[in-house]
């Protein structure tokens, strides 16, 4: 068997949106319904939350697909993004 991750990322005006999606073995339900037990899910719902955005994970015995949708709205436009705003960005 040919085991593959596929990535793609993509936006419109309003979202970004990331999908990652492999054919390994799943991730097993109950580990699903309890997203809080590991860190790495765990993280990523966090971040996702914290940007008013969802983390919807679909997983069976022939593979996962993980799909990131965040709103746009908390992006720089392109004359905020200079040095000093990013600078201030980190403070």
């Amino acid at each position: 068997m040919n085991f593959f991750t596929r990535c793609s990322a993509w936006r419109n005006k309003l979202r970004s949106t990331l999908r990652i999606a492999d054919n390994g073995r799943g991730i097993p339900a109950e580990r699903l319904s309890h997203v809080g037990s590991g860190l790495g899910l765990r993280n990523m719902q966090e971040r996702a939350e914290q940007l008013d955005g969802t983390l919807r994970i679909l997983s069976s015995k022939t593979g996962t697909v993980i799909v990131a949708e965040m709103p746009l709205t908390h992006m720089l436009t392109p004359q905020e993004d200079g040095p000093e705003t990013r600078r201030k960005a980190r403070a």
